[in-house]
């Protein structure tokens, strides 16, 4: 889809502005900064969204590019329990490409669910979402 953008490299901020995004809307804010994480995704995103995008197109974007990511570029099981054990909110968000908060992880610890059961839900299918992964634990 062509779109009236000229820039090439677009900051999250500048997306934002550039989809007229609230600053009120920080679910979807969170999740455009969990999936666009480089300057191509960044890129990728704004050539392929409308000028006026919708919330709806919004989310249905970043759907198909997190679903994209993690057919080509899969974090390895290795670099996930590597970084889990330095910082367990950020290797979830990039393992599963999502936003993760910290409420959700200790949420996940109190239930008796470790990084194990995780990585076996993801291998099962490389697209589930986090909070489905945990559900299906318990």
């Amino acid at each position: 889809m062509k779109t009236g953008y000229v820039k090439s490299i677009w900051a999250i901020d500048q997306v934002l502005n550039d989809c007229k995004i609230s600053k009120k809307a920080g679910t979807l804010i969170a999740n455009i900064k969990a999936v666009l994480t480089t300057e191509e995704l960044r890129y990728d995103f704004m050539m392929r969204v409308s000028l006026d995008p919708t919330e709806l197109e919004i989310n249905r974007l970043l759907y198909d590019i997190r679903k994209e990511q993690l057919e080509l570029n899969p974090m390895s099981v290795e670099s996930f329990i590597d970084m889990y054990l330095l910082n367990p909110v950020k290797a979830l968000t990039l393992y599963f490409k999502e936003n993760i908060v910290p409420y959700q992880v200790e949420r996940m610890k109190q239930w008796g669910i470790n990084i194990n059961d995780l990585i076996t839900a993801k291998q099962y299918d490389s697209n589930i979402r986090f909070e489905r992964a945990v559900m299906q634990m318990v």
